[in-house]
Protein backbone atom coordinates (compact mmCIF):
# COMPACT_ATOMS: atom_id res chain seq x y z
CA UNK A 1 0.00 0.00 0.00
CA UNK A 2 0.69 3.43 -0.43
CA UNK A 3 1.94 3.92 3.58
CA UNK A 4 4.27 0.87 3.12
CA UNK A 5 5.89 2.50 -0.20
CA UNK A 6 6.60 5.58 1.89
CA UNK A 7 8.10 3.87 4.74
CA UNK A 8 11.79 5.22 4.76
CA UNK A 9 13.39 1.56 4.96
CA UNK A 10 10.91 0.11 1.83
CA UNK A 11 13.12 2.93 -0.21
CA UNK A 12 15.97 3.53 -2.13
CA UNK A 13 16.63 6.45 0.16
CA UNK A 14 17.64 4.09 3.47
CA UNK A 15 20.36 2.65 1.42
CA UNK A 16 21.74 6.26 -0.31
CA UNK A 17 24.71 7.90 1.55
CA UNK A 18 25.67 11.78 1.81
CA UNK A 19 26.64 11.43 -1.41
CA UNK A 20 23.87 9.37 -3.23
CA UNK A 21 21.48 11.67 -2.02
CA UNK A 22 22.69 14.91 -3.53
CA UNK A 23 23.15 12.88 -6.20
CA UNK A 24 19.38 11.87 -6.04
CA UNK A 25 18.61 15.42 -5.24
CA UNK A 26 20.62 16.23 -8.58
CA UNK A 27 18.18 14.49 -10.71
CA UNK A 28 15.20 15.35 -9.08
CA UNK A 29 15.71 18.96 -9.61
CA UNK A 30 16.38 18.78 -13.21
CA UNK A 31 13.74 16.76 -13.84
CA UNK A 32 10.85 18.57 -11.93
CA UNK A 33 12.44 22.43 -13.82
CA UNK A 34 12.71 20.58 -17.05
CA UNK A 35 9.21 18.96 -16.42
CA UNK A 36 7.48 22.30 -15.50
CA UNK A 37 8.92 23.98 -18.82
CA UNK A 38 8.09 21.12 -20.78
CA UNK A 39 4.08 21.12 -19.29
CA UNK A 40 3.67 24.39 -20.67
CA UNK A 41 5.51 23.73 -23.91
CA UNK A 42 3.53 21.15 -24.63
CA UNK A 43 0.60 22.60 -24.51
CA UNK A 44 1.53 25.47 -26.90
CA UNK A 45 2.73 22.47 -29.27
CA UNK A 46 -0.86 20.82 -28.98
CA UNK A 47 -2.30 24.72 -29.80
CA UNK A 48 -0.23 24.77 -32.96
CA UNK A 49 -0.44 21.22 -33.99
CA UNK A 50 -4.57 21.82 -34.18
CA UNK A 51 -3.68 24.99 -36.11
CA UNK A 52 -1.92 22.71 -38.94
CA UNK A 53 -4.76 19.99 -38.90
CA UNK A 54 -7.66 22.63 -39.15
CA UNK A 55 -5.85 24.20 -42.50
CA UNK A 56 -5.43 20.75 -43.55
CA UNK A 57 -8.95 19.57 -42.49
CA UNK A 58 -10.72 23.37 -44.11
CA UNK A 59 -9.05 22.17 -47.52
CA UNK A 60 -5.91 25.06 -47.16
CA UNK A 61 -2.62 22.80 -47.09
CA UNK A 62 -0.83 25.26 -48.29
CA UNK A 63 -1.79 27.31 -45.12
CA UNK A 64 -0.69 24.37 -43.05
CA UNK A 65 2.67 24.34 -44.68
CA UNK A 66 3.57 27.86 -43.75
CA UNK A 67 2.09 27.27 -40.32
CA UNK A 68 4.94 24.03 -39.54
CA UNK A 69 7.24 26.08 -41.17
CA UNK A 70 6.57 29.44 -38.69
CA UNK A 71 6.27 26.76 -35.42
CA UNK A 72 8.43 24.22 -36.47
CA UNK A 73 11.30 25.70 -33.84
CA UNK A 74 8.57 25.42 -31.26
CA UNK A 75 7.94 22.25 -32.24
CA UNK A 76 11.77 21.07 -31.70
CA UNK A 77 11.67 23.00 -28.87
CA UNK A 78 9.22 21.20 -26.99
CA UNK A 79 10.62 17.73 -28.37
CA UNK A 80 13.53 18.58 -26.71
CA UNK A 81 12.17 19.31 -23.44
CA UNK A 82 10.69 15.91 -23.77
CA UNK A 83 13.51 14.01 -24.67
CA UNK A 84 15.87 16.09 -21.53
CA UNK A 85 12.40 14.66 -18.93
CA UNK A 86 12.93 10.94 -20.33
CA UNK A 87 16.53 10.29 -20.55
CA UNK A 88 17.17 12.00 -17.41
CA UNK A 89 14.60 9.42 -15.61
CA UNK A 90 15.85 7.14 -17.53
CA UNK A 91 19.79 7.56 -16.74
CA UNK A 92 18.00 7.70 -12.53
CA UNK A 93 16.55 4.47 -12.85
CA UNK A 94 19.39 2.77 -15.12
CA UNK A 95 20.16 -0.79 -14.64
CA UNK A 96 23.99 -0.32 -14.33
CA UNK A 97 26.39 2.40 -14.03
CA UNK A 98 27.58 1.85 -17.55
CA UNK A 99 23.76 1.57 -18.80
CA UNK A 100 23.70 5.62 -17.10
CA UNK A 101 26.70 6.35 -18.84
CA UNK A 102 25.78 5.60 -22.21
CA UNK A 103 22.36 6.77 -21.78
CA UNK A 104 23.85 10.45 -20.70
CA UNK A 105 26.11 9.92 -23.96
CA UNK A 106 23.57 9.82 -26.25
CA UNK A 107 20.86 11.88 -25.14
CA UNK A 108 23.51 14.76 -24.85
CA UNK A 109 24.95 14.51 -28.47
CA UNK A 110 21.16 14.37 -29.27
CA UNK A 111 19.93 17.65 -27.30
CA UNK A 112 23.31 19.11 -28.77
CA UNK A 113 22.05 18.31 -32.57
CA UNK A 114 18.57 19.35 -31.94
CA UNK A 115 19.51 22.24 -30.46
CA UNK A 116 21.62 23.31 -33.59
CA UNK A 117 19.26 22.31 -35.91
CA UNK A 118 16.70 25.30 -34.31
CA UNK A 119 19.38 27.65 -34.21
CA UNK A 120 20.26 27.81 -37.94
CA UNK A 121 17.35 26.85 -38.71
CA UNK A 122 15.80 30.78 -37.33
CA UNK A 123 19.01 31.82 -38.81
CA UNK A 124 18.37 31.06 -42.08
CA UNK A 125 15.02 31.64 -42.34
CA UNK A 126 16.22 34.99 -40.86
CA UNK A 127 18.07 35.76 -43.53
CA UNK A 128 15.98 34.56 -46.46
CA UNK A 129 13.24 36.94 -44.77
CA UNK A 130 10.92 34.66 -43.81
CA UNK A 131 11.09 35.46 -39.84
CA UNK A 132 12.21 38.56 -37.55
CA UNK A 133 13.68 37.86 -34.51
CA UNK A 134 10.61 39.07 -32.53
CA UNK A 135 7.28 38.39 -34.68
CA UNK A 136 5.70 37.17 -32.20
CA UNK A 137 3.12 34.39 -32.61
CA UNK A 138 3.31 31.43 -29.61
CA UNK A 139 5.07 33.29 -27.59
CA UNK A 140 6.06 37.53 -27.46
CA UNK A 141 9.65 37.08 -28.10
CA UNK A 142 9.03 34.30 -30.79
CA UNK A 143 11.22 33.26 -32.24
CA UNK A 144 14.36 35.17 -30.11
CA UNK A 145 13.43 33.17 -27.19
CA UNK A 146 13.62 29.74 -28.93
CA UNK A 147 17.14 31.17 -30.48
CA UNK A 148 18.20 31.57 -26.50
CA UNK A 149 16.84 28.28 -25.66
CA UNK A 150 18.61 26.44 -28.36
CA UNK A 151 21.67 28.18 -27.15
CA UNK A 152 20.45 26.67 -23.40
CA UNK A 153 19.99 23.66 -24.56
CA UNK A 154 23.69 23.25 -26.42
CA UNK A 155 25.44 24.67 -23.07
CA UNK A 156 22.79 21.53 -21.63
CA UNK A 157 24.36 18.71 -23.94
CA UNK A 158 28.12 20.27 -23.30
CA UNK A 159 27.85 19.54 -19.59
CA UNK A 160 25.63 16.24 -20.07
CA UNK A 161 29.22 15.12 -21.71
CA UNK A 162 31.13 16.58 -19.42
CA UNK A 163 29.30 14.51 -16.51
CA UNK A 164 29.58 11.40 -18.74
CA UNK A 165 33.24 12.13 -17.86
CA UNK A 166 32.10 12.30 -14.10
CA UNK A 167 30.24 9.22 -14.01
CA UNK A 168 33.31 7.50 -15.61
CA UNK A 169 35.92 8.74 -12.73
CA UNK A 170 33.25 8.68 -9.75
CA UNK A 171 31.29 5.70 -8.79
CA UNK A 172 27.78 6.24 -8.90
CA UNK A 173 25.89 5.21 -5.55
CA UNK A 174 22.24 5.62 -6.92
CA UNK A 175 20.98 2.32 -6.46
CA UNK A 176 19.76 0.42 -9.94
CA UNK A 177 16.22 -0.18 -11.03
CA UNK A 178 14.70 -3.26 -12.70
CA UNK A 179 15.27 -3.98 -16.61
CA UNK A 180 12.16 -2.11 -18.87
CA UNK A 181 10.69 -3.78 -21.98
CA UNK A 182 10.52 -1.81 -25.11
CA UNK A 183 6.73 -1.71 -25.61
CA UNK A 184 6.18 -0.95 -21.68
CA UNK A 185 8.89 1.73 -22.68
CA UNK A 186 6.65 3.16 -25.50
CA UNK A 187 3.50 3.33 -23.26
CA UNK A 188 5.31 4.98 -19.97
CA UNK A 189 6.03 7.77 -22.64
CA UNK A 190 2.49 8.09 -24.13
CA UNK A 191 1.48 8.27 -20.32
CA UNK A 192 4.23 10.91 -19.48
CA UNK A 193 3.29 13.22 -22.25
CA UNK A 194 -0.71 13.23 -21.19
CA UNK A 195 0.29 14.13 -17.67
CA UNK A 196 2.59 17.20 -19.35
CA UNK A 197 -0.59 18.50 -21.12
CA UNK A 198 -2.95 17.66 -18.41
CA UNK A 199 -0.53 19.51 -16.16
CA UNK A 200 -0.87 22.60 -17.73
CA UNK A 201 -4.23 22.07 -18.63
CA UNK A 202 -4.91 22.18 -15.06
CA UNK A 203 -3.29 25.56 -14.99
CA UNK A 204 -4.92 27.08 -17.74
CA UNK A 205 -8.53 26.27 -16.83
CA UNK A 206 -8.33 28.32 -13.86
CA UNK A 207 -8.61 31.21 -16.36
CA UNK A 208 -9.30 29.46 -19.90
CA UNK A 209 -12.46 27.30 -18.95
CA UNK A 210 -16.08 29.44 -18.55
CA UNK A 211 -16.72 29.49 -15.00
CA UNK A 212 -19.58 31.84 -15.30
CA UNK A 213 -22.15 30.21 -16.75
CA UNK A 214 -22.42 27.42 -15.45
CA UNK A 215 -21.97 23.78 -16.17
CA UNK A 216 -19.61 23.57 -13.24
CA UNK A 217 -20.15 19.53 -12.63
CA UNK A 218 -18.47 18.99 -16.02
CA UNK A 219 -16.05 21.80 -15.42
CA UNK A 220 -14.63 19.93 -11.87
CA UNK A 221 -14.79 16.67 -14.10
CA UNK A 222 -12.53 17.56 -16.84
CA UNK A 223 -10.30 18.95 -13.99
CA UNK A 224 -10.25 15.76 -12.30
CA UNK A 225 -10.08 13.60 -15.19
CA UNK A 226 -7.02 15.66 -15.92
CA UNK A 227 -5.72 15.47 -12.21
CA UNK A 228 -5.97 11.17 -12.29
CA UNK A 229 -3.55 11.35 -15.47
CA UNK A 230 -0.90 13.80 -13.39
CA UNK A 231 -1.55 11.84 -10.28
CA UNK A 232 -0.72 8.69 -11.47
CA UNK A 233 2.51 9.67 -13.42
CA UNK A 234 3.87 11.23 -10.36
CA UNK A 235 2.51 7.58 -7.98
CA UNK A 236 5.03 5.74 -10.50
CA UNK A 237 7.89 9.09 -10.21
CA UNK A 238 7.69 9.12 -6.71
CA UNK A 239 6.55 6.50 -5.34
CA UNK A 240 7.26 3.12 -7.61
CA UNK A 241 10.50 4.75 -8.74
CA UNK A 242 11.73 5.35 -5.43
CA UNK A 243 10.68 1.99 -4.03
CA UNK A 244 13.28 -0.59 -3.36
CA UNK A 245 13.54 -3.55 -6.46
CA UNK A 246 12.13 -6.37 -4.48
CA UNK A 247 9.04 -4.23 -2.77
CA UNK A 248 8.01 -2.32 -5.73
CA UNK A 249 5.45 -5.44 -7.18
CA UNK A 250 3.83 -6.52 -4.44
CA UNK A 251 2.86 -2.80 -2.79
CA UNK A 252 2.04 -0.67 -6.47
CA UNK A 253 -0.18 -4.01 -6.93
CA UNK A 254 -2.73 -2.81 -4.50
CA UNK A 255 -1.75 0.64 -5.28
CA UNK A 256 -2.17 0.19 -8.69
CA UNK A 257 -5.66 -1.48 -7.80
CA UNK A 258 -7.06 1.63 -5.33
CA UNK A 259 -6.23 4.10 -8.38
CA UNK A 260 -8.12 1.93 -11.07
CA UNK A 261 -10.86 1.97 -8.92
CA UNK A 262 -10.25 5.94 -8.25
CA UNK A 263 -9.77 6.67 -12.10
CA UNK A 264 -12.88 4.45 -13.20
CA UNK A 265 -15.00 6.46 -10.93
CA UNK A 266 -13.77 9.61 -12.09
CA UNK A 267 -14.17 8.85 -15.70
CA UNK A 268 -17.30 7.38 -15.52
CA UNK A 269 -18.90 10.71 -13.37
CA UNK A 270 -17.12 12.53 -16.31
CA UNK A 271 -19.23 11.00 -18.69
CA UNK A 272 -21.98 11.67 -16.91
CA UNK A 273 -20.90 15.28 -16.88
CA UNK A 274 -21.18 15.53 -20.58
CA UNK A 275 -24.62 13.48 -20.42
CA UNK A 276 -26.02 15.91 -17.94
CA UNK A 277 -24.62 19.24 -19.44
CA UNK A 278 -23.86 17.96 -22.91
CA UNK A 279 -23.25 21.73 -24.40
CA UNK A 280 -20.33 21.66 -21.72
CA UNK A 281 -17.18 20.92 -24.05
CA UNK A 282 -18.41 23.44 -26.57
CA UNK A 283 -18.99 26.29 -23.93
CA UNK A 284 -16.44 25.94 -21.40
CA UNK A 285 -13.54 23.32 -22.92
CA UNK A 286 -12.86 24.32 -26.35
CA UNK A 287 -9.71 26.28 -24.62
CA UNK A 288 -8.55 23.40 -22.84
CA UNK A 289 -9.76 20.20 -25.92
CA UNK A 290 -8.55 21.97 -29.07
CA UNK A 291 -8.13 19.18 -31.01
CA UNK A 292 -11.81 18.55 -30.44
CA UNK A 293 -12.85 21.52 -32.03
CA UNK A 294 -10.28 21.33 -34.83
CA UNK A 295 -10.79 18.16 -36.36
CA UNK A 296 -13.90 17.47 -35.09
CA UNK A 297 -13.48 13.65 -33.48
CA UNK A 298 -13.03 13.04 -29.67
CA UNK A 299 -9.85 12.50 -29.02
CA UNK A 300 -10.14 12.91 -24.94
CA UNK A 301 -12.35 9.65 -24.22
CA UNK A 302 -9.79 6.78 -25.90
CA UNK A 303 -6.66 9.01 -24.75
CA UNK A 304 -7.48 9.76 -20.98
CA UNK A 305 -9.90 6.56 -20.66
CA UNK A 306 -7.61 4.58 -21.89
CA UNK A 307 -4.61 5.94 -19.94
CA UNK A 308 -6.31 6.73 -16.55
CA UNK A 309 -7.17 2.71 -16.59
CA UNK A 310 -4.88 0.56 -18.61
CA UNK A 311 -1.85 2.67 -16.21
CA UNK A 312 -3.18 1.14 -12.97
CA UNK A 313 -4.77 -2.16 -14.39
CA UNK A 314 -0.89 -2.76 -16.12
CA UNK A 315 0.22 -2.07 -11.81
CA UNK A 316 -2.55 -4.30 -10.53
CA UNK A 317 -1.45 -7.07 -12.64
CA UNK A 318 2.22 -6.79 -12.83
CA UNK A 319 4.09 -10.22 -11.39
CA UNK A 320 7.16 -10.18 -9.66
CA UNK A 321 10.23 -11.89 -12.20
Amino acid sequence: MLKDLLLKENRNVSMMNKDAKKERMFYMILFFVVYTLAAFSMFEFMYELCNIIGCIVSGTPSEAIKELIRVLPMMLTTATFILICVFTHNAYVAVSADARKHIWKKNSIAVIVLAVIMFLYIIVQYITGLFKFVSGGPTLLYPFDILLLSCGFIAFGYFGLKYVKVLETKKTLLPFGPKVKGITKVFMVISFMIALFSSAAIFYSTYVMDWAHGNLFYNFMLIAAFGCAVLQFFMYKLVYCEAKNEFKVPATNKLGLKLLIFNVCIFALYLVSVEVENEAPNLNAFGLLPIEFTASFNAFLPLFGLNNIVAPLVATLRKKK
